[in-house]
């Protein structure tokens, strides 16, 4: 069982991008849109492969992050991928990252999280042609730390940098995204039967 967590949603926007000379709320790009339409496109994916696959949220609603790790939990999940688009000061930052707590371990996944985290990456960068943000050890997030099986957190790409914010707003650019995450899922899977 995979659970996808579709970040933010509801009245938490995640990153907004104000697009400049049109109307104030059409002109908004919010991550938790983003998140929440590559998120579709994977479950949809992984059904497809005969994934057991959930979501922590189908639709624009708000959910606690306790919310969504005691649901993770619950289900006991194989894995959880939290799904994001990044934001940055700095304009000129860029590019793909993917995230996993270094300090738990998954013995008995038969996969580490900064496995997972390598094999989602690997397939994000080179299906997207993004900037390689590389791997990103996070010992201090929730997500990462409080949930029992392997979780990473996957930074698609940056709504505050222009070339990336174009790809974002490209329908295949997302469909890609949701590919890719799929692709990497898969491997991530594969590895974890053959250690069984």
């Amino acid at each position: 069982m995979v659970l996808i967590d579709p970040g933010h949603g509801g009245d938490d926007p995640g990153a907004v991008y104000s697009l400049e000379n049109t109307d104030a709320d059409a002109a908004q790009i919010k991550e938790k849109d983003l998140n929440l339409e590559i998120s579709l496109m994977l479950y949809d994916m992984l059904k497809e492969s005969g994934v057991r696959v959930e979501l922590t949220r189908y639709e624009d609603l708000a959910l606690e992050l306790a919310d969504r790790l005691e649901m993770a939990n619950r289900l006991d999940a194989s894995l959880f991928i939290s799904i994001h688009n990044n934001a940055a000061p700095d304009k000129s930052a860029n590019g793909t990252l993917t995230m996993f707590n270094p300090s738990k371990d998954y013995a008995s996944y038969g996969i580490t999280g900064e496995r997972a985290a390598q094999l989602l990456h690997e397939e994000m960068v080179g299906e997207l042609e993004t900037a390689d943000g590389g791997l990103q050890k996070m010992s201090k997030s929730k997500v990462l730390s409080d949930t029992k099986m392997p979780s990473v957190i996957a930074q698609v790409a940056y709504i505050t940098n222009e070339s990336d914010r174009q790809k974002l707003m490209n329908e295949e650019f997302r469909k890609k995204a949701a590919q890719a995450l799929h692709d990497g899922i898969l491997k991530v899977l594969f590895e974890m039967e053959d250690k069984e």
